[in-house]
């Protein structure tokens, strides 16, 4: 077979291929006759792919190999208990399983295109997500039909979609990462009672969800009169200073917004004192802290910028035509 085309497949599967010493077969990929298949544990992945084998190997392994060689072609072979691999004069032999089987049956689900903008999204929402995989209300991005939300306790972020989705469920972050590495192909979107599925024309991938209730974000956003505070434009200043210091505070992640006529940025570590000068007007005074990572990532993704005060916090608020988030500081 070429190994190009060996290759490509192993490519798209390698995001959903993760080191599993506990489990070894959740790190194996699955040959099986005409498809080669991934499962990990909560996510899987499916591509077509005639290699008449019916075998697992480590997933790691197997791409480490196909990817050092240079020849063109590739031959897959099994053994007794390995499987065989020759690219011109070198021979690799690998310690096999036997195929998983846990990619469920989709048959009876209908599928829908994947809305517009879904991908956009999904981006600007997991900046905003809990990177807490205990917190399942909250581990990824939450899709409610025609809009996505996502929340890390101290953020907040909501996108709204041009259709319908069909999903109502929390997708974790490394399925969307997943679903993310699949490029700008046309995308296929469905779900039942215990998976959601996306598929291509080249593979489809699949996540295990939760059955919890997802979070009321409607009833928070709804607190603010959001339609009546005064935004205004992020100005290039504003945002090359936050992002100088995000980078420069890697370690100390915490920053003092004095907001008055002009905008003071002030923080401390334990070789530098900083302050930066803004001239920009967020409409309130206050004086407050708040993590300078999630101020960068609202200002990265916004267009405008407005803040409220309600008794001891400040909220910080940021928009784009189809994207809204909040930052809340530290009490």
């Amino acid at each position: 077979m070429k190994r190009s085309e060996l290759l490509e497949v192993l490519t798209i599967l390698k995001p959903c291929i993760k080191k599993n010493t506990l489990t070894p077969i959740l790190s194996d990929i699955s040959f099986k006759t005409d498809t080669v298949e991934v499962f990990n544990g909560v996510q899987g992945m499916k591509v077509e792919f005639n290699s008449g084998l019916e075998c697992a190997v480590d997933g790691t392994n197997l791409f480490k190999i196909i990817s050092s060689f240079s020849g063109d072609e590739v031959s897959l072979s099994m053994g007794d208990d390995s499987l065989k691999i020759k690219c011109g004069k070198s021979v690799y032999n690998m310690a096999t399983n036997k195929p998983s089987n846990y990619f469920p049956d989709d048959e009876e689900i209908t599928y829908k295109n994947l809305p517009s903008g879904f991908l956009e999204g999904v981006k600007k929402c997991l900046n905003f997500a809990s990177k807490d995989m205990t917190k399942v209300d909250r581990y990824g991005v939450t899709v409610n039909k025609d809009t996505l939300y996502s929340t890390d306790g101290a953020s907040l972020s909501k996108f709204s979609l041009e259709d319908d989705s069909g999903i109502e469920h929390i997708l974790p972050e490394p399925f969307l990462k997943i679903v993310k590495s699949l490029g700008d192909e046309e995308l296929l979107i469905g779900s039942n009672s215990h998976s959601v599925f996306i598929t291509s024309n080249k593979c489809k991938v699949f996540t295990m969800i939760n059955d919890i209730k997802l979070l009321d974000y409607e009833n928070v956003l709804n607190k603010y009169n959001i339609n009546e505070l005064i935004f205004s434009k992020i100005t290039e200043e504003l945002r090359e200073v936050v992002s100088r210091l995000s980078t420069i505070l890697i370690s100390s992640n915490e920053v003092t917004i004095n907001s008055d006529e002009n905008l003071l940025i002030k923080c401390t570590t334990p070789n530098v004192n900083i302050t930066e000068s803004i001239d920009f007007n967020l409409g309130n005074k206050f004086v407050s802290k708040f993590e300078i990572s999630l101020v960068q990532k609202m200002i990265e993704n916004s267009f405008e910028i407005a803040s409220i005060v309600l008794d001891e916090n400040v909220i910080l608020f940021g928009k784009d035509e189809n994207f809204l988030c909040l930052v809340v500081s530290i009490l």
